[in-house]
C-alpha cells in the first residue's frame, strides 16, 4: 500500500522486493500495527517509520539482533511494538519512569495505552485520562490504578492532584492537543516531569505552555521522538518474561485492502487499542 500524496487516497501496488547489503538480511513482516497517519513497519528496529506496510525489508545483520526469531513471539503480538517507540522505559535522561512513582498518561489511544502498561509493569502508580469511558475501562484492564473522564472532571487538575498526593512526578501527554499539553503539566508537582509524546503540528505546533508554572515548580519539559535500537532488548525481555504483554493492546485485526479505510478513519477515535494488519 503505497501513501503518495498528502490528503489523498492510499493505493495498493506491487513494488520491486528489498535487496540485502553484503551483510544484511531480508525479513517477510507477517504484521504491521496502523498508528495515527503513519503505518509503522515492526521489522525496523530503529523506529523508522515507513510510508507502506511491505511485506519485506533489509536490514544489516548487526540492527538485527533483538529481534531475531530464537525468542519466538508470535507475530501479531510483535506488531504491537510500534507503541514501544516512544516509551517511559526510554533510557535518555528525564523520561524514564521509576517504581511508585505517580505517572499520569493524558490521552489513551495506542501509544498512551502501551505507557500505562509499562509504567505499571514498572511498578509506578498510573493514572489513566481520556474522554470515552470504553476506552478508560480498557487502560484500567491493562494496568492503569486510576482512570478519569476528562470531559466529565469539572476540576481535573485538583482530581490529578489528589490521587497522586500532590500532582504527578511524570505525566505524558500522549495526545498532542493544546489542551492536553497545557493539562500535563498543570498535573505536575514540583519538579516533575512533562514528556510530550503526542506529536504537536499544524496549529499545535506553537502550544503555548503555562511557564510561570514551569519556573515556580522548577519543571522539566521533555520530547520524546524515537527510540535507540539498542533499548529493544531490554523490552523484548520484558515481553518475553511475561511483564509486558503488547497482544493485549490489539482490537482488531485487518487485511491490507481493509486497512485503507481503517486509516483514513483514525481521526475519529473510534477504535479501542491497535489496529493491526495481519493478511496481506
Amino acid at each position: 500500500a503505497l501513501y503518495e500524496q498528502f490528503q489523498k487516497p492510499m493505493t495498493i501496488q506491487n513494488v520491486p522486493g528489498p535487496i540485502a547489503h553484503d551483510d544484511g538480511v531480508v525479513i517477510e513482516v507477517k504484521a504491521n500495527g496502523i498508528f495515527a497517519i503513519i503505518i509503522f513497519n515492526p521489522a525496523l528496529p530503529r523506529g523508522v517509520r515507513s510510508p507502506t506496510p511491505a511485506r519485506r525489508d533489509s536490514l544489516r545483520r548487526y540492527e538485527f539482533g533483538a529481534l531475531a526469531g530464537r525468542n519466538g513471539f508470535r507475530r501479531i503480538g510483535i506488531a504491537g511494538l510500534p507503541l514501544y517507540h516512544r516509551i517511559p522505559r526510554r533510557r535518555r535522561a528525564g523520561t524514564r519512569v521509576r517504581r511508585r512513582m505517580g505517572c499520569v498518561v493524558h490521552g489513551c489511544g495506542g501509544v498512551g495505552l502501551a505507557t500505562i502498561m509499562i509504567a505499571n509493569a514498572i511498578g509506578a502508580r498510573v493514572i489513566g485520562l481520556d474522554i470515552k469511558d470504553e476506552t478508560l475501562a480498557f487502560a484500567k484492564s491493562i494496568g492503569a490504578a486510576h482512570v478519569l473522564n476528562a470531559r466529565n472532571e469539572t476540576k481535573l487538575i485538583d482530581a490529578i492532584h489528589a490521587l497522586t498526593g500532590g500532582g504527578a512526578h511524570v505525566s505524558f501527554d500522549a495526545l498532542g492537543s493544546l489542551e492536553t499539553c497545557r493539562n500535563s503539566v498543570l498535573s505536575l508537582r514540583k519538579r516533575g516531569r512533562h514528556v510530550q509524546v503526542g506529536l504537536m503540528v499544524a496549529d499545535y505546533k506553537d502550544a503555548p505552555i503555562p511557564m510561570n508554572v514551569v519556573i515556580a515548580k522548577e519543571l522539566e519539559i521533555v520530547g520524546s521522538h524515537g527510540m535507540q535500537a539498542h533499548a529493544y532488548e531490554p523490552m523484548m525481555r520484558m515481553i518475553l518474561f511475561g511483564k509486558l504483554k503488547p497482544k493485549l493492546l490489539i482490537h482488531k485485526t485487518v487485511t491490507l485492502e481493509e486497512s485503507i479505510v481503517e486509516l483514513q478513519a483514525f481521526g475519529n477515535y473510534a477504535n479501542v487499542g491497535v489496529t493491526v494488519i495481519d493478511r496481506f
